[in-house]
Protein backbone atom coordinates (compact mmCIF):
# COMPACT_ATOMS: atom_id res chain seq x y z
CA UNK A 1 0.00 0.00 0.00
CA UNK A 2 2.65 2.38 0.80
CA UNK A 3 4.76 1.64 -2.47
CA UNK A 4 1.26 2.71 -3.99
CA UNK A 5 0.91 5.70 -2.55
CA UNK A 6 4.17 7.07 -3.33
CA UNK A 7 3.96 6.40 -6.59
CA UNK A 8 0.89 8.29 -6.74
CA UNK A 9 2.95 10.99 -5.03
CA UNK A 10 5.64 10.66 -7.34
CA UNK A 11 3.58 11.03 -10.22
CA UNK A 12 1.76 14.19 -8.92
CA UNK A 13 4.67 16.32 -8.52
CA UNK A 14 5.80 15.42 -11.49
CA UNK A 15 2.33 16.61 -12.94
CA UNK A 16 2.55 19.94 -11.08
CA UNK A 17 6.57 20.24 -11.83
CA UNK A 18 5.74 20.08 -15.52
CA UNK A 19 2.31 21.52 -15.68
CA UNK A 20 2.37 25.22 -17.49
CA UNK A 21 5.23 24.27 -19.14
CA UNK A 22 6.16 24.79 -23.25
CA UNK A 23 9.35 24.50 -25.25
CA UNK A 24 10.70 27.91 -24.41
CA UNK A 25 9.85 28.23 -20.58
CA UNK A 26 13.78 27.65 -20.22
CA UNK A 27 14.69 30.00 -23.21
CA UNK A 28 16.68 33.04 -21.49
CA UNK A 29 15.85 35.08 -23.90
CA UNK A 30 12.43 35.10 -22.74
CA UNK A 31 13.40 36.32 -19.19
CA UNK A 32 16.19 38.95 -20.40
CA UNK A 33 16.64 42.25 -19.15
CA UNK A 34 15.68 44.10 -22.33
CA UNK A 35 13.31 42.57 -25.04
CA UNK A 36 12.65 45.18 -28.25
CA UNK A 37 10.39 44.41 -31.07
CA UNK A 38 10.79 46.78 -34.27
CA UNK A 39 9.13 47.57 -37.59
CA UNK A 40 11.57 47.97 -39.91
CA UNK A 41 11.37 50.00 -43.40
CA UNK A 42 11.68 47.44 -45.94
CA UNK A 43 10.97 49.51 -48.98
CA UNK A 44 14.34 51.85 -48.60
CA UNK A 45 17.72 49.83 -48.41
CA UNK A 46 20.91 51.10 -46.35
CA UNK A 47 23.20 53.92 -48.09
CA UNK A 48 20.73 54.19 -50.77
CA UNK A 49 21.29 57.81 -50.91
CA UNK A 50 17.49 58.87 -50.03
CA UNK A 51 17.33 62.25 -48.69
CA UNK A 52 14.16 61.21 -46.73
CA UNK A 53 16.47 58.87 -44.23
CA UNK A 54 18.06 62.34 -42.57
CA UNK A 55 18.30 62.03 -38.70
CA UNK A 56 14.94 58.81 -38.92
CA UNK A 57 16.14 56.22 -36.35
CA UNK A 58 17.72 52.95 -37.69
CA UNK A 59 18.29 49.70 -37.05
CA UNK A 60 21.48 48.05 -38.50
CA UNK A 61 21.18 50.65 -40.86
CA UNK A 62 17.36 50.14 -41.74
CA UNK A 63 15.00 52.61 -40.83
CA UNK A 64 12.90 51.99 -37.86
CA UNK A 65 9.05 52.90 -38.66
CA UNK A 66 8.51 51.97 -34.71
CA UNK A 67 9.66 50.23 -31.77
CA UNK A 68 8.15 48.84 -28.69
CA UNK A 69 9.66 47.00 -25.49
CA UNK A 70 7.84 43.89 -24.97
CA UNK A 71 8.02 43.32 -20.85
CA UNK A 72 5.33 41.09 -20.92
CA UNK A 73 7.12 37.27 -20.69
CA UNK A 74 3.73 35.52 -22.44
CA UNK A 75 4.11 37.78 -24.99
CA UNK A 76 8.06 37.21 -25.35
CA UNK A 77 7.42 33.31 -25.16
CA UNK A 78 4.98 33.64 -27.94
CA UNK A 79 7.55 36.20 -30.29
CA UNK A 80 10.65 33.91 -29.55
CA UNK A 81 8.02 30.36 -30.29
CA UNK A 82 7.31 31.83 -33.45
CA UNK A 83 10.74 32.60 -34.33
CA UNK A 84 12.01 29.31 -33.58
CA UNK A 85 9.02 27.35 -35.28
CA UNK A 86 10.02 29.17 -38.13
CA UNK A 87 13.85 28.53 -38.06
CA UNK A 88 12.86 24.70 -37.40
CA UNK A 89 10.19 24.53 -40.22
CA UNK A 90 12.39 26.27 -42.52
CA UNK A 91 12.69 24.38 -46.52
CA UNK A 92 16.15 25.50 -46.68
CA UNK A 93 15.16 27.89 -49.85
CA UNK A 94 16.18 31.72 -49.23
CA UNK A 95 14.85 33.90 -51.57
CA UNK A 96 17.86 36.47 -52.71
CA UNK A 97 16.19 39.62 -51.61
CA UNK A 98 16.20 40.93 -48.39
CA UNK A 99 13.72 43.02 -47.09
CA UNK A 100 13.41 42.87 -43.72
CA UNK A 101 10.24 44.55 -41.87
CA UNK A 102 10.66 43.00 -38.00
CA UNK A 103 13.67 42.78 -35.89
CA UNK A 104 14.28 42.04 -32.30
CA UNK A 105 16.79 43.30 -29.72
CA UNK A 106 17.69 41.41 -27.11
CA UNK A 107 19.68 42.55 -24.35
CA UNK A 108 20.58 40.29 -21.12
CA UNK A 109 23.27 41.91 -18.98
CA UNK A 110 26.02 42.81 -21.10
CA UNK A 111 24.93 40.95 -24.04
CA UNK A 112 22.91 42.11 -27.23
CA UNK A 113 21.45 40.32 -29.83
CA UNK A 114 19.90 41.76 -32.63
CA UNK A 115 17.44 39.65 -35.05
CA UNK A 116 17.01 41.32 -38.23
CA UNK A 117 14.18 39.46 -40.23
CA UNK A 118 12.42 39.06 -43.94
CA UNK A 119 10.01 36.65 -44.18
CA UNK A 120 9.51 37.77 -47.37
CA UNK A 121 12.82 35.78 -47.92
CA UNK A 122 12.79 33.67 -45.68
CA UNK A 123 16.40 34.94 -43.60
CA UNK A 124 17.33 36.04 -40.77
CA UNK A 125 20.15 38.21 -40.24
CA UNK A 126 21.59 37.85 -36.35
CA UNK A 127 24.04 40.28 -34.55
CA UNK A 128 25.65 39.51 -31.60
CA UNK A 129 26.95 43.29 -31.09
CA UNK A 130 24.29 46.54 -31.56
CA UNK A 131 26.81 48.21 -33.99
CA UNK A 132 27.77 45.47 -36.12
CA UNK A 133 27.54 46.29 -39.85
CA UNK A 134 27.52 42.88 -40.84
CA UNK A 135 25.38 39.74 -39.33
CA UNK A 136 27.18 37.46 -37.30
CA UNK A 137 25.45 35.03 -38.69
CA UNK A 138 22.47 34.11 -40.93
CA UNK A 139 19.17 31.98 -40.20
CA UNK A 140 16.81 30.76 -42.59
CA UNK A 141 13.31 30.65 -41.56
CA UNK A 142 9.65 30.05 -42.78
CA UNK A 143 6.91 32.50 -43.67
CA UNK A 144 4.59 31.35 -40.46
CA UNK A 145 5.86 33.64 -38.03
CA UNK A 146 5.32 36.70 -39.72
CA UNK A 147 1.87 36.77 -38.74
CA UNK A 148 2.57 36.77 -34.79
CA UNK A 149 4.95 39.37 -35.40
CA UNK A 150 2.50 41.55 -37.18
CA UNK A 151 0.06 41.02 -34.62
CA UNK A 152 2.68 41.85 -31.74
CA UNK A 153 3.20 45.28 -33.83
CA UNK A 154 -0.35 45.67 -34.61
CA UNK A 155 -1.31 45.19 -30.86
CA UNK A 156 1.28 47.98 -30.02
CA UNK A 157 0.04 50.10 -32.52
CA UNK A 158 3.06 50.84 -34.79
CA UNK A 159 3.01 50.90 -38.26
CA UNK A 160 3.71 47.43 -40.82
CA UNK A 161 5.99 48.11 -43.52
CA UNK A 162 4.78 47.84 -47.18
Amino acid sequence: MMNGTIRIAMAVLLLAATAGCNSNSADPRVAADGFTLYSIDAGREPGDGSSADGDAPKFHGWIVLGKVGIDDRAERSRLITALQEGIDNNNGSPAKCFNPRHALRIVDGDSTTDYLICFECYQIQVFKARNELAPTSVKLTAKEPEKVFNDALRKAKLPLSQ
